[in-house]
């Protein structure tokens, strides 16, 4: 569907993408959080080393607890994702995108809105 120059699917196409990046980042994260800042600290990133590991991990346990999905809801959710990605219109978009430089460095990366624009005219 085609709205003011605007693909929806295009658009669809594009926030799944970047969910499947932000849940493969940030899984290990998510679920290892006192791995996560004991290893920034090696790296000398001064932030999270400022602060009580213990009392940030504790947080963040409690936090995920309240409004982390289940594993099951995630998994879910990945597979309706996967599904939305298989489709023949999806993936036709997705070539689309790599043929104009996706996932390189350079334009099409810089500009990852405006490339998905096109896709959808």
């Amino acid at each position: 569907m085609l709205i003011n120059g605007i693909n929806h699917e295009a658009i669809l196409a594009a926030r799944l993408l970047l969910a499947t990046l932000f849940l493969i980042c940030g899984w290990r994260k998510l679920r290892d959080f006192s791995g996560t800042v004991s290893q920034m600290v090696q790296l000398g990133v001064p932030t999270p080393a400022s602060f009580d590991k213990w009392a940030i991990a504790n947080t963040k346990r409690l936090v995920n607890a309240a409004s982390l999905p289940s594993d099951v809801e995630i998994a879910a959710g990945w597979d309706a994702c996967m599904t939305s990605i298989g489709r023949p219109a999806a993936q036709k978009k997705i070539k689309a995108l790599f043929e104009l430089g996706f996932h390189q460095p350079g334009d099409a990366e810089n500009h990852l809105g405006s490339y998905l624009g096109r896709l959808g005219r």
